[in-house]
Parts: structure tokens; C-alpha cells; sequence
């Protein structure tokens, strides 16, 4: 029988005896040898197991990957992207790399948000971003001509060095402008407090060619205003009011003593300092530039996503339509009868039995009973 077909076999028995002989039906079912279906279920649980745990382990890793994969690419395709931005998004794509080595996908998916949001931030307003850090260059240059050993000029300094670290946590473009204008503010407020106290030293200057003795005491003065303006909060508007008005007072007395100072017959027609105003204007920056802020996503990894959907599909479809489901709740008392109908749907169960323990198992544990993971 080993060469017999597996199926269903009826026909007549013949028995012979003495006095005489008698035909007896006899029907005969075969089925395959157990080997070949025991193969074909492990295949099919095998094969559920593995979807199962690419979908866990994976699809996450690889979609983690993609992701990454895509920001690096366009970041080295960024020849103006800044040091900040740059700086930021490698750091998140570091944490990416961290939580993947330990399987902490959610922790993956949040990092790899980040960096994506951080990028997208550049990518919308890319022009105004570049346009406002060259601006910021051009703060830290505007201080080289002053004195920065000066509190005042230390602590523009520190918001500027904060500004330039912290511009990607900014909203949009907009709020950054709107800090670097206040730190230009900062800036012209002490040069033109500096261009006060030239004027306030040349009259001093004037004053002791008039009256030599009192070039001691007008010194004095003279480095208590410098010491005040270097001492003044930067961010502090109200007090350098308060200190320009007591220079605005110092430098009108000056320009009164020089003229009673001065020889009666060209009292009328002398020109002070003050009067002349021909100080040298203060170098001031330039304006911060307009920006208008926008309103309001490696091949390997890529390559298994892709046909991991195309298999699934095909398998779902192909195992339906190769066991049917009338062979699903069918009794095969002849396994094998049918042919490959049989081992589609045993192969179909093994797959599906996998796929059931998954969503089983995943069912349970939401609902968060005691002693369940």
C-alpha cells in the first residue's frame, strides 16, 4: 500500500470456505505518513512565531531606523545647517541610539520625535534661521571694540553665548528675533553711554586746560561714571535712565564752568564740546533682520519593512485561499485525500495559531490584572 494514493478505496472481500464463499464490502481509508504533515505544522507555527516577532522587536527597530537614517541624510545634505541645531538633533538621535541597544522603543520613538521636530523647526524658516545667527555674529562682534573685562559687557556676553547654545529650543523665528533685539538694545545702550562719557572727558579735558586744580576731582568723576555704567544690570533699562541723567547733569555743569572759565570778551562766542557735539558717534549694530515665521517626517531597515507588508499580505491571502474555509471546519479523516488542500489549511493553522496566542496574550495584559505582564 505504500504506493497507494491517500483517499478513500471500497470494494469486495471474497471469502472462500468450505461450503462455499462470500463477498463482503470492505471500504479503505490512507493518509500520509505522520512525518511530512508534523513538518508542515512546525513550518506554519514557525512561520506565525517569526511574523509575530519581527512585529514586536523588528518593525519597531527598523521604522526607529528609517527614521534616523533619513534625518542624517538630509542634515549632511545641509551645508548652512548651524552648530545648535546640529548639536541638538545629535543628541537626540544619541538617546535613539541608546534606547534601540536596550529595546526601549518607546523611548526610541520619543527621541527620534524630538530630532525630527527640531529639524523640521530649521527646515521651515531655514532662511530666517541663517539670517538671525549671522546676526548674532555680528552682536559678538560689536563687543570685540569694548571692554570685556566689564560686568556690563560679561553679562551681554553670557546672554548672547545663551542665545546662540539655546536657539533651537526657541518657538519660531520670531521669538528668537525678538531676543536678539533685546540684546542689541543691551549693547547700544552701553556704547552710547560710552559715547556720553567721551563727551563728559573732553569737556573735562577743556575745562582743566581753563582751571588745572581741578583736573583731580573731575578724574574722580569721571572713573565713578565708568565704574557705574560697567556695573549697571545690562538688562536694566531703568537704571541707565537714572545713570544718563546724572551724566546728562555732570556734562551740563561742565559746559557752565568752562564758560564762566572763560576770558570775558569770548565768553559769547565760545564753543564747548557740548556745544559743538563733535564727538565721535558710537558704532552701534545694525538692526536685527526681519523675519517672517511659518505657520503651521537606512535602506537595509527600509528594504525588510517593505517586503515584511508585502509577505504578510501574501501570506493572509494565499493561506485563505488555499485552505478555503470549508476545509477550515472540514473533518480530513483522509489527510492528504485532497492534496495540497490539506496541508494549506494545517499550514494555515499552525500560522493562526501563533497569531492567536499573540493577540490573546497582548488582550490579557491590557487589562492590567494583578500578577500579569
Amino acid at each position: 500500500m505504500n504506493q497507494i494514493r491517500s483517499g478513500e478505496y471500497s470494494g469486495q472481500l471474497l471469502v472462500v470456505y468450505d461450503n462455499g464463499e462470500l463477498s463482503t464490502p470492505v471500504i479503505m481509508r490512507l493518509k500520509d505518513h505522520w512525518f511530512f504533515p508534523l513538518l508542515v505544522l512546525l513550518l506554519g507555527v514557525a512561520l506565525g512565531i517569526g511574523v509575530t516577532s519581527y512585529r514586536s522587536d523588528g518593525m519597531p527597530r527598523d521604522e526607529i531606523v528609517v527614521q534616523v537614517g533619513r534625518i542624517r541624510t538630509q542634515m549632511q545634505a545641509d551645508s548652512e545647517l548651524v552648530q545648535s541645531f546640529q548639536g541638538r538633533i545629535a543628541g537626540h538621535l544619541i538617546d535613539v541610539e541608546t534606547t534601540l541597544a536596550s529595546k526601549r522603543w518607546d523611548e526610541a520613538r520619543q527621541a527620534v520625535t524630538q530630532a525630527q521636530t527640531i529639524w523640521d523647526k530649521w527646515r521651515k524658516e531655514r532662511e530666517d534661521w541663517v539670517a538671525l545667527v549671522n546676526y548674532l555674529s555680528e552682536l559678538f562682534d560689536s563687543l570685540k571694540s569694548l571692554d570685556g573685562d566689564a560686568p556690563y559687557v560679561q553679562g551681554v556676553r553670557s546672554q548672547l553665548e545663551n542665545a546662540k547654545r539655546q536657539a533651537p529650543d526657541r518657538e519660531n523665528t520670531q521669538k528668537f528675533r525678538e531676543e536678539l533685539n533685546n540684546l542689541r538694545q543691551q549693547i547700544t545702550r552701553y556704547k552710547q553711554g560710552q559715547a556720553k562719557l567721551d563727551q563728559f572727558n573732553n569737556l573735562r579735558n577743556e575745562l582743566t586746560q581753563l582751571a588745572p586744580q581741578k583736573d583731580e576731582s573731575l578724574r574722580r568723576i569721571s572713573q565713578g561714571l565708568q565704574y557705574e555704567l560697567d556695573a549697571l544690570l545690562s538688562s536694566d533699562e531703568n537704571t541707565f535712565k537714572e545713570w544718563q541723567k546724572k551724566i546728562d547733569n555732570q556734562i551740563e555743569e561742565l559746559d557752565t564752568a568752562i564758560k564762566h572759565q572763560a576770558p570775558a570778551q569770548t565768553r559769547g562766542t565760545l564753543i564747548t564740546a557740548r556745544d559743538a557735539n563733535y564727538t565721535t558717534p558710537p558704532m552701534l549694530p545694525n538692526p536685527v533682520p526681519e523675519v517672517t515665521s511659518v505657520q503651521p517626517s537606512p535602506k537595509q531597515a527600509a528594504r525588510n519593512i517593505y517586503w515584511f507588508n508585502w509577505l504578510s499580505y501574501a501570506i493572509a491571502v494565499g493561506l485563505l485561499a488555499g485552505a478555503g474555509f470549508g476545509q477550515l471546519y472540514a473533518t480530513q479523516p483522509m489527510f492528504g485525500a485532497n492534496g495540497w488542500s490539506d496541508y494549506f489549511t494545517l499550514l494555515a493553522w499552525g500560522f493562526g495559531a501563533e497569531a492567536t496566542r499573540d493577540a490573546i496574550t497582548k488582550a490579557v495584559r491590557d487589562w492590567k490584572l494583578p500578577g500579569l505582564k
